[in-house]
């Protein structure tokens, strides 16, 4: 069950995996749907009430394509109110959503989220101070939703990830922390009731209590586990390096991305006059110049301007990232936005963050 979006991204991943259409049940938004003794409400997290904000357009006002396909949910049984926001925590519009939803019993939230940094930017000197800064932001986003909603109770959880394969390294330096520490901050910030079952136990709803309160992993237990998926191999480390047609395909993928480049009102600052991207792989660099009149893309060539992000890439991943198999009708085989936030990439910024930009790569593809 998926609130009807603008853009079917997300019901097309869904059938690209294998649901059928009359299981993937699309629903009008905030529209209340009786579930046996329940009643279900799901909200888009881009998407806010006209009677709070005074207006009949979703609260983004960014780009069309830029949309967050989030949604939550809230359950109302018995009196009690439950919402499941996951990890809706990170996009910006939620907190005008959560002001349509009123007080709850319980807030059941994503307390961190899979991302590059500071462990995939080898310039980044004190990487253990800026995870553990970052780390606490979302616990920060959590403690400020439980405000808004009055939530009597807060269950943390999908705050945890491990890098594996060749990644394993990078570990010691992700902006996470683990289900206690995250539990001691809630409780920090002034919520008393904060509910840390552990995987697959329970929770009486009626008196909230936990079947099996969580246990972190001992250092051994970790190491162990880590040892055992340090020996896993990405899908694009099975394929061959060569790449035939490396430049073809940049070219064709750069024109997916420069129509969308010229179709977004752009806003540069007075200290520069566009911004470099350069790709970098075993195959060469690609360097994709963006200025005010267009998008240029040279291969092995010096970027046009100081505000430069270079991403290191391997080429057999940027090869699955750029081309569709043949037929391939699916949401994507591969895509950008998962292989960034995976760590599969390693970055160095000159300048500022330009987000509208990253945000283009996601279209870099020949289909």
């Amino acid at each position: 069950m998926i609130p009807l979006h603008g853009k079917p991204w997300l019901k097309r991943a869904l059938l690209s995996l294998g649901f059928s259409n009359n299981r993937v049940i699309e629903v009008t938004p905030n529209i209340p749907i009786e579930h046996g003794d329940m009643t279900i409400s799901i909200l888009p997290a881009d998407h806010c009430n006209p009677l709070v904000c005074g207006a009949q357009t979703p609260c983004f006002s960014g780009n069309d394509w830029q949309r967050s396909i989030d949604s939550l949910a809230v359950f109302n049984c018995d009196g009690q109110k439950i919402i499941n926001a996951n990890d809706v925590m990170a996009t910006e519009s939620v907190p005008k959503v959560f002001k349509t939803i009123g007080d709850c019993d319980i807030l059941l939230a994503a307390y961190g989220g899979a991302g590059p940094y500071p462990q995939c930017f080898p310039d980044v000197d004190d990487k253990e101070i800026q995870a553990k800064r970052l780390a606490n932001k979302f616990i920060d986003v959590v403690a400020s939703a439980a405000e808004v909603l009055k939530a009597k109770s807060v269950m943390p959880y999908a705050g945890q990830y491990f890098l594996g394969g060749s990644l394993t390294h990078l570990n010691p330096s992700r902006a996470v922390l683990s289900l206690e520490e995250a539990k001691r901050r809630l409780q920090t910030s002034g919520i008393r009731n904060v509910l840390t079952p552990r995987v697959f136990s329970g929770i009486e709803v009626s008196d909230l209590a936990v079947e099996w309160e969580h246990r972190e992993q001992s250092i051994d237990e970790l190491d162990r586990y880590l040892g055992r998926i340090s020996k896993n191999k990405f899908p694009y480390e099975h394929m061959k390096k060569s790449w035939p047609s490396y430049q073809n395909d940049l070219e064709i993928a750069v024109d997916n991305l420069r129509r969308r480049y010229l179709a977004v009102p752009r806003t540069w600052s007075k200290e520069h006059s566009g911004a470099s991207f350069v790709l970098k792989s075993q195959l060469g660099s690609a360097v994709f110049d963006f200025d005010q009149d267009t998008l240029r893309l040279e291969f092995n060539k010096e970027p046009r301007f100081s505000y430069c992000t270079t991403i290191q890439v391997d080429s057999r991943l940027l090869q699955m990232l750029v081309r569709r198999r043949r037929n391939y009708e699916g949401f994507t085989q591969a895509h950008w936005n998962q292989a960034e936030i995976g760590s599969h990439f390693m970055w160095q910024r000159s300048g500022p963050y330009l987000p509208n930009l990253h945000y283009l790569f996601n279209f870099l593809q020949t289909a």
